[in-house]
């Protein structure tokens, strides 16, 4: 095939590609998410970089997919910021709590091509940030408070159900979970030189090679 008749084939499937997606039969929101699919496949990213194919798949079906269905018949152009805020939420708080924090990256990509190529207006993202786990404002815990912290610790010294080498081990780690911030993965590790005393006092704790003072 010469360069000039793949040329005009390109031309053709461009041709029919706005039509398809600039079609009154198609939800906006349907056309949106499929023109901005097209443009990241066409345009790459801004410094130029084509996007990858992986990339490009998992944004579809990880953002693209859910802004369809949550969005229905709804047009984004006509929708105010604050209730684009609420739907954005529902798609995050609907999705697994382990894949939350993949959402914000396309959720913000198609966002962005909302807002320079379609008339959607820009929103404000600080709670979406917090519900994905994106920065500071972002807390992956259940705080405990130091009244729960001790109750935990006396129903492990007294659990009449386990022996006491394995009561003292137990309070062991919630005490060293708790009050020295160790993970759980470093507490099952320590081995008993792990941990130097001083006037009764763990002092210095070393997990693997890294040594930690408390």
């Amino acid at each position: 095939v010469g360069v000039g008749a793949r040329g005009g084939r390109v031309e053709a499937l461009e041709q029919q590609w706005s039509d398809l997606v600039e079609s009154p039969q198609l939800p906006p929101a349907c056309g949106f998410a499929a023109a901005w699919i097209h443009r990241m496949a066409k345009c790459g990213q801004s410094g130029n970089d084509a996007y990858a194919p992986k990339t490009i798949r998992n944004y579809w079906y990880s953002w693209g997919l859910r802004f369809i269905e949550e969005f229905g018949p709804i047009d984004p152009r006509h929708v105010a910021p604050a209730e684009c805020e609420e739907i954005y939420l529902q798609i995050v708080e609907d999705a697994a709590v382990n894949n939350r924090q993949h959402l914000y990256a396309p959720m913000r990509n198609l966002h962005r091509f909302l807002v320079l190529h379609c008339g959607v207006p820009e929103i404000d993202w600080s709670q979406l940030r917090a519900a994905t786990g994106q920065g500071p404002a972002y807390v992956d815990v259940n705080l405990v408070h130091e009244h729960e912290y001790l109750e935990a610790l006396c129903l492990l010294y007294r659990d009449e159900t386990a022996s006491e080498r394995v009561r003292f081990m137990q309070a062991a780690v919630l005490v060293l979970l708790y009050r020295f911030g160790l993970r759980i993965a470093e507490c099952l590790g320590l081995q008993a030189t792990d941990v130097v005393f001083d006037a009764d006092l763990a002092d210095v704790v070393r997990v693997a090679v890294v040594v930690r003072v408390l």
